[in-house]
């Protein structure tokens, strides 16, 4: 989008907007007036169907309604992909500069968004690809399959056409096969009440909290909503941003969250232990959405991110026992 154009969104602008360059599917200026700093977002694609922009806003919006303020402060939205927002100071964490205090601060604040209450939790749907009952996780890691298989064509490489229909094929069964003996006394279609879901905003992660000095920030609640909390640990613990954090610290984030928590919302570490393995297969599929020709298409480095991820993916599957 041309600075032009995103100046049309602003009044008394003092200079001109500066692009921040990122990896994400948005495009984000930083853009300067009299009456203060402000973000312009503007959501690109939208997966599934599911309105990125609109569901940060309204996320952050009631978040901010609750006194929640190390987040964006939400401005203004323009249907339908364009969101502003109060300019943040900060940088995002690098997993291998992660320490305690950082994560005592993320167990902190998730902790807090999962306590809200009944009536919260009422105003939002399942945040996307919720899981709210244990047969929820194998549709996850079918579905992911059928989406990246489906991207296996005659111009994909034959090395990685054949880790995805095979090598991921054959972990994928074997997975399930264990997940099917250590579940079997459960039944896999109780969903969780709404006092055991949680709010979450999905992709939570150091590559999606700022921080300066003391003061942390987190950011992106695009695909917010109510799902388990198991599944939201288990995300942080295997996020990609989190792939340099060491083994001692992600204890302590669990730690500290489970003596953060509320006992309503306290996960059994045996539930953590059951769906842990499903959780790293979904991993491997988010990275092999690399597979698709039009990923990330709108960036210049694009075919060097999509072999990176490629390469992230056969690592995970090797790793998971």
């Amino acid at each position: 989008m041309p600075n032009k154009d995103v100046q049309e969104y602003f009044p008394q602008i003092t200079c001109p907007p500066r692009r921040i360059p990122h990896n994400g599917n948005n495009t984000l200026f930083e853009v300067n007036t009299e009456t203060g700093r402000y973000i312009f977002k503007q959501y690109f694609g939208h997966y599934e169907s599911w309105q990125r922009g609109i569901s940060e806003f309204n996320a952050l919006s009631f978040l901010w309604e609750n006194g929640f303020r190390n987040i964006p402060q939400p401005i203004k939205f323009y249907e339908p992909d364009v969101g502003i927002y109060k300019f943040i100071e900060g940088k995002p964490i690098a997993g291998k500069d992660v320490n305690a205090e950082d994560i005592k601060n993320a167990a902190e604040f998730l902790a807090r968004l999962h306590d809200l209450g009944e009536k919260d939790k009422e105003r939002f749907g399942p945040a996307s690809s919720a899981c709210l009952c244990l047969g929820d996780y194998l549709g996850v890691v079918d579905r992911r399959y059928a989406r990246v298989s489906g991207f296996v064509n005659q111009d994909t490489p034959e090395k990685t056409r054949r880790f995805v229909l095979e090598d991921v094929s054959r972990k994928i069964e074997d997975v399930k096969a264990k997940f099917g003996r250590d579940s079997r006394s459960l039944d896999l279609e109780i969903q969780l009440t709404l006092g055991q879901q949680v709010l979450t905003p999905a992709d939570f992660g150091f590559h999606n909290v700022l921080k300066n000095g003391n003061q942390y920030s987190y950011i992106d609640f695009e695909y917010f909503g109510r799902d388990d909390p198991a599944r939201q640990l288990l995300d942080f613990v295997h996020h990609g941003s989190s792939k340099e954090i060491g083994r001692e610290l992600k204890e302590l984030f669990l730690k500290e969250y489970l003596e953060r928590i509320s006992p309503a919302q306290r996960v059994s570490r045996d539930r953590l232990e059951l769906l842990d393995p499903l959780i790293q297969l979904t991993w491997v599929l988010i990275c092999l959405n690399a597979v698709n020709s039009d990923y990330n298409v709108h960036l210049e480095n694009r075919k060097e991110l999509a072999e990176k991820r490629i390469a992230e993916a056969e690592e995970r599957l090797g790793a998971i026992k």
